[in-house]
């Protein structure tokens, strides 16, 4: 099957399952589909992603249409709260992820956000997945009055994201851990931690949200502006090089990024990490 036959194929069954939660949930706001079937980046091994939002806490009766469904489809729940539950099921042999979010629940992570500058991934994550939506169901305006509200990015937000992510793992500690001690589970952390803090000050920089997780982070390159030369191929080689050469490219990332945030945001004092 061709992309587009595939991305046709899956954004159907995902209109079907909207249908379905309209006609069985009363208190459904919004709904939307995120992820590979709203881009329109589909593999054969995609899977379909759909965020409902609900009027109030999560009700018994959504909390039965979600045990009738799962008597029908395969699946489980993964996680229930009173604002939040999330279903895994297969339909027509496709994996896809439901997730019931209260409206205050999700009000409440924006505020957190644009308000108090929240960075936490679980915060960002929900702000992401909202902006990435395609809309499948939205008679009063609520998931494009939020993707409205994102779209004015706080300039307090990138300025404590940059700050929040500059204690990297210095080069010769890992260099150390490394040739003198054979650490080799430590210098792996480091290097995940090294990329994950560039990966959030580029963000900032960009002033976009993190991604909340490293899935399709292609993309999120591909959409920065403000980044080193050739990001995604040198941060895909520091796994790939020798560990000793990885580290020191790694190292060029980070002193090119600290660079960017000299000329892009020059009040944010980067002196520290630089005498590290």
């Amino acid at each position: 099957m061709i992309q587009s036959d595939l991305h046709s194929y899956l954004f159907a069954i995902a209109q079907e399952k909207s249908e379905s939660i309209k006609n069985h949930v009363p208190d459904i706001k919004a709904i939307a589909v995120t992820g590979s079937v709203a881009s329109g980046f589909v593999y054969p091994s995609s899977d379909i992603d759909i965020i409902a939002y609900v009027e109030n806490t999560i009700s018994d009766q959504l909390k039965k249409y979600v045990d009738q469904d799962l008597q029908i489809c395969q699946g489980k729940i993964i996680a229930v709260t009173e604002e939040v539950l999330a279903v895994n099921y297969w339909v027509h042999q496709i994996k896809c992820e439901v997730v019931y979010f209260s409206e205050r629940f999700v009000c409440r992570k924006l505020d957190s956000l644009l308000e108090d500058y929240d960075i936490s991934l679980n915060t960002h994550t929900v702000a992401t997945g909202l902006l990435k939506a395609r809309t499948l169901y939205d008679p009063v305006g609520l998931i494009k009055g939020w993707k409205a509200r994102l779209s004015q990015y706080p300039e307090e937000l990138a300025t404590v994201l940059i700050k929040s992510n500059l204690d990297f793992f210095p080069e010769p500690v890992l260099k150390a851990s490394y040739m003198e001690r054979s650490d080799h589970l430590y210098v792996i952390e480091g290097k995940l931690r090294n990329q994950d803090k560039l990966l959030s000050i580029l963000c900032g920089l960009n002033r976009m949200y993190h991604p909340g997780k490293w899935k399709s982070v292609r993309q999120i390159y591909e959409q920065m502006s403000i980044k080193p030369i050739n990001l995604e191929h040198r941060m895909n080689m520091v796994w790939q090089l020798p560990m000793e050469e990885s580290i020191e490219l790694l190292s060029e990332l980070i002193y090119e990024t600290l660079d960017l945030i000299r000329i892009h945001m020059p009040d944010i004092d980067i002196t520290s990490v630089i005498n590290d």
